[in-house]
């Protein structure tokens, strides 16, 4: 049995090239050189959220209790989002 090659597209390490991540809940923010951006909840690998961005992202950043995610992109904008951090078990106030 061989293996058959993977196509780049297929490998997220090749289209994920940022990441970030909060304290508590604990969360992974991962950008793409496609402008799709993921929420992750850093105990399961499960996606809580997802948005996409007009361009590469370039930076993320997260706050440290996870509920507001910056977002980066190579035209020079900086997009905040909202991260509804109750349906990962974050703790609200």
């Amino acid at each position: 049995m061989t293996a058959e090659p993977r196509s780049s597209a297929a490998n997220p390490c090749d289209i994920f090239k940022r990441v970030a991540t909060s304290v508590e809940p604990v969360l992974l923010v991962v950008g793409g050189t496609d402008g799709a951006v993921r929420v992750l909840a850093g105990n399961t690998l499960e996606t809580v959220a997802r948005v996409t961005v007009d361009s590469r992202v370039s930076a993320c950043a997260l706050s440290h209790h996870g509920r507001t995610a910056m977002i980066g992109d190579d035209n020079g904008r900086v997009h905040f989002f909202r991260v509804d951090t109750d349906s990962v078990g974050g703790r609200t106030g």
